[in-house]
Parts: structure tokens; C-alpha cells; sequence
């Protein structure tokens, strides 16, 4: 069921429901109208026909040859007819072809009513039913029936009179008037129907459109993006947001690919050079000396290519979770101190300056172990990019909020070209390769991966031939129940890790 039907469906569906309702209403209050009309008028036909009765303190007297009752009014074409009868229920006067004796139990004791009745012919009427009764009530009369007066007149106790009209008539033009709703109504509703697909279908085309061109797509075609209807609604921000998407997702399959032919060609070089040096070492009988050494390159070879590995793997472990690592509050001061004593062997020992200011501790939450990796891949960066004998600072600072690890060297810099893709896995800068320097690119990106981890974030700062300043921002966080502890004194102290 397409999404065209379904709104369609539903706008008809509503439609209808509101033109039969209208209809409905409009019926009903035009039948109102009519009977009410039609009762007004019955009352005044049986006003004039009351004319022709004389109440008086004994009974009422009817004189029909003085005040001759109408014979006949037409209501929209329908005839009125009329009865009187006495108080045993006898006809004395009549006029027209309507049967009013089923009416007369139906009227009330006293006053008038109007009502519905179907008489023995079957034809349904709407009478106005009027008793007249004496100041006296007939109970304390002598005689309740007919009697005669000084004049000859009748006298009756009672006297009921009843006007009627037929129904039909009525019902014949509530009966076309429905028809012609009805007809009115399943018009408009087959015109909107028709309207309301042809609108739907024009305004869900660039919908139609867009789910062609999907179809269409293949990751051959990188560029290829949905068409925008230019419309300035909900669909240009589907189509927009759903071009940003597909944007991202080239950009992640191309990184994807890049990223797997790079770490192809980087671990096929350390497997190329360990299976040319064992085939080496097979070709003839050498001595101890050539075989350790050999087995020296071969274990450089196996080392440099577990580096790759671990990489590789942290870099996919970092791509497919989802959740942050569980997190400690740590005082970086305080750590960054102890950790480097793991450096006091590295032949670049004597040039890394710990700088560490007396004031309060530095207090962020981390996770201690992927911290660690971080930081020796910014050191081991440092030292492969700067001289032996030039300065690597590494240092805590505080401010605004955030609590920062820096490292700075005194190296050859970062070229600006170079600063937007340092992050990205295996990109190395062409200033590196001149030299001969070791390394397979991954370093900073692990660095890249392991800050955001940690909700961190990595800033650099370079000026080519005069190093750069690598920093690791955290939120300050608030010291652990029973170690707030303030520092006393100021001043820096320069601390070599040679020297621990």
C-alpha cells in the first residue's frame, strides 16, 4: 500500500464523514423547519376554525351558519382538512377527505396538541388536535349531553376540533431534498477524490524521484547525491540531510579504504623483510655471529610489525565500540611524575624536562592506562622529530575549567600543509621520510582516538623549523572525599627524567 493511497484513503475517508454529517444536519434542520411551519400554519387554520364555537358558562354553543368555517387552505400544495366533534366523539362538521377519529385519543383534555398520526388508508397526517370546554365543568351539569338553547342552538359539554394536512407532500420534498445532498455530496467527494490523488502524486514526486535515484546509486558513484526539489519544506531537509549522510558515508568508506590498503602495504613490509632475512640465513651453514645477528634483525622486523598490529587493532576496537571506557579521577600532577620514571632508560632520557608547578593537584577523570599510551606516543613523537640534545617539555596546566597535558619539543615542525591530516592513520609527513625516520603513521591517530575516548580534546601548535606543542585538554574534576589537599609555595621546578 503506497503512502499516495494511505493519504488519500484517510483525506476521503474524512471526507466523507464530514459531508454526511453536514447532509445529516442540513436534513434534520430543514425537516424541523418545515414541520414547525407547518404546525404554525395548522394552528392558524384551527384559530379560524374555532371562531365558529361560542363558549358560554354551561357549554359551548356552535353556530356554524353564523361563522362559516374555511372550507379548504392549501399548505405548499398540501389540502387542509377539518372535523369538529361532540363530547360522545360524534362528527358534526367535516370538511376535506381526511378520517380524523383515531385522532381524538389522542388529543388532550384540555387545550391543543399537534401530532403525527397514520389513519386507516395508511397516508400519515400532522394534525393540531384543540378540546374547548365550558367555565363549568361537565361533571356538575345535569345533563352532559346535547341540549338546546332559547335560540335552538346546540349546546355541547365539550367540542373537539381537529385540522389536519397529509404528509406526504412534506416528505416528498425531504425526500428530493436528501437526494439532492446525497447526489451533491458523492460529487464533491469523487471531484476531491480525483483532486486530492492528482495532488498527492504531484507532491510526493520528489519523493518518488529521490527513491529512484537511491535505487540507482552504487559506490562506484561517489558523487552521485538525491535530487532536492528546491521547495523549501520538510522534503528539501530530508533530501539535504540524506545528502549529508550519504557525504558521511563516502568519507568513511574512502577512509576505510585507504585505510586498509595502507595497513596492507605496512604490514607487508616488516613480513617481506623477516621472510628475505630468514631465506638469507637458510641459503648456506654461517657462523653464531651471522645468525644472531640475523635473528637480531628478525625480532626488530617481528617487533615493529606486533606495533603495527596492536595499532591496527586499538584503531578498530576504538571504531566499533560504542561505550567510553570506564573513567577515574586522577591527579595528573601527581601521575604524570610517576609515569615517567619508565622513560629514565630511553637514550632521550637526559633531554625530557618534566616541569611541574607547586600549586594544587590537577585532578581529571581518565582511564590511567590508555592516558599512558597517549602520552608515550606524543614523547616518542617528540623525540623522533626533534635532535638529540634538544628539549622535550612535558607539563601539566590549568585553566579555564580544564586540565591539560602538554608536550613540546624544540624539532623541525610541522609543515602547515601537514597540520590537517596528521591525525589520519598511516599519514606520514614528507618531512619524516628525507631522514629516514622510523614509524608507520599510526601514532597520532591512536592519540586522536584514545582523547576523544576519553572525552577529551588534542590541539597542536607549530611553527616550522622551531617545533611544536602538542595539548591534551580534560574537564577539571572535583578532587575525592578526603584528598583535597592545596598546595603551598609557588615557583616551577625543572625536573630532568634522567635524573630520577
Amino acid at each position: 500500500m503506497t503512502l499516495a493511497f494511505r493519504l488519500g484513503a484517510f483525506f476521503l475517508t474524512a471526507l466523507a464523514l464530514l459531508l454526511g454529517g453536514f447532509s445529516t444536519a442540513l436534513y434534520l434542520l430543514a425537516r424541523t423547519h418545515l414541520q414547525r411551519d407547518l404546525d404554525e400554519r395548522l394552528s392558524i387554520s384551527l384559530d379560524a376554525l374555532a371562531a365558529a364555537a361560542e363558549i358560554e358558562p354551561d357549554g359551548i354553543e356552535w353556530r356554524p351558519g353564523l361563522h362559516r368555517p374555511p372550507e379548504v387552505t392549501h399548505l405548499d400544495d398540501a389540502p387542509v382538512s377539518w372535523a369538529a366533534f361532540d363530547a360522545q366523539g360524534d362528527l358534526l362538521n367535516r370538511c376535506g377527505d381526511g378520517d380524523f377519529t383515531g385522532a381524538l385519543r389522542m388529543g388532550p383534555e384540555v387545550g391543543h396538541v399537534h401530532i403525527t398520526f397514520v389513519d386507516l388508508d395508511a397516508r400519515r397526517w400532522r394534525v393540531v388536535v384543540r378540546r374547548l370546554v365550558p367555565a363549568r365543568p361537565p361533571a356538575e351539569r345535569k345533563d352532559p349531553g346535547e341540549q338546546r338553547n332559547g335560540k335552538g342552538h346546540s349546546i355541547h359539554s365539550s367540542l373537539t376540533l381537529v385540522a389536519g394536512t397529509p404528509l406526504a407532500p412534506m416528505e416528498a420534498s425531504l425526500r428530493n431534498a436528501a437526494l439532492t445532498m446525497a447526489g451533491l455530496s458523492t460529487g464533491l467527494w469523487l471531484l476531491a477524490g480525483a483532486a486530492g490523488r492528482l495532488l498527492t502524486q504531484r507532491a510526493l514526486l520528489p519523493v518518488t524521484r529521490m527513491a529512484q535515484t537511491a535505487r540507482e546509486m552504487t559506490a562506484e558513484h561517489k558523487e552521485q547525491r538525491l535530487p532536492s526539489p528546491g521547495t523549501g519544506d520538510e522534503l528539501e531537509d530530508l533530501a539535504r540531510s540524506f545528502n549529508g549522510l550519504l557525504g558521511r558515508l563516502h568519507e568513511a568508506l574512502e577512509r576505510q579504504r585507504r585505510f586498509t590498503g595502507d595497513a596492507s602495504h605496512q604490514l607487508r613490509t616488516p613480513l617481506t623483510a623477516l621472510i628475505s632475512e630468514v631465506e638469507l640465513a637458510r641459503r648456506r651453514e654461517r657462523s653464531p655471529e651471522d645468525y644472531r645477528r640475523v635473528l637480531d634483525r628478525v625480532h626488530g622486523d617481528a617487533v615493529r610489525l606486533r606495533q603495527i598490529v596492536e595499532s591496527l587493532l586499538f584503531l578498530a576496537r576504538a571504531d566499533a565500540e560504542a561505550e567510553r571506557p570506564a573513567l577515574e579521577t586522577v591527579d595528573l600532577v601527581a601521575w604524570l611524575s610517576d609515569h615517567l620514571r619508565h622513560w629514565s632508560h630511553h637514550e632521550r632520557a637526559c633531554d625530557l624536562r618534566l616541569e611541574t608547578a607547586s600549586h594544587s593537584p590537577a585532578w581529571a577523570r581518565v582511564h590511567a592506562s590508555l592516558l599512558s599510551q597517549l602520552l608515550d606516543n606524543l614523547v616518542d613523537n617528540a623525540c623522533k622529530y626533534s635532535a638529540p640534545g634538544s628539549p622535550v617539555m612535558i607539563r601539566v596546566e590549568r585553566a579555564g575549567g580544564n586540565v591539560s597535558l602538554v608536550v613540546e619539543d624544540r624539532g623541525q615542525g610541522i609543515d602547515p600543509a601537514d597540520l590537517p591530516h596528521i591525525f589520519e592513520p598511516f599519514f606520514r609527513s614528507t618531512r619524516g621520510y628525507p631522514r629516514g625516520t622510523p614509524g608507520f603513521g599510526l601514532g597520532l591517530a591512536v592519540v586522536q582516538r584514545i582523547a576523544d575516548a576519553l572525552g577529551g580534546k588534542v590541539a597542536v601548535e607549530s611553527i616550522s623549523g622551531r617545533g611544536c606543542r602538542f595539548t591534551v585538554r580534560f574537564p577539571e574534576a572535583s578532587a575525592p572525599a578526603g584528598r583535597e589537599g592545596n598546595g603551598t609555595g609557588v615557583g616551577e621546578e625543572r625536573v630532568s627524567v634522567a635524573e630520577r
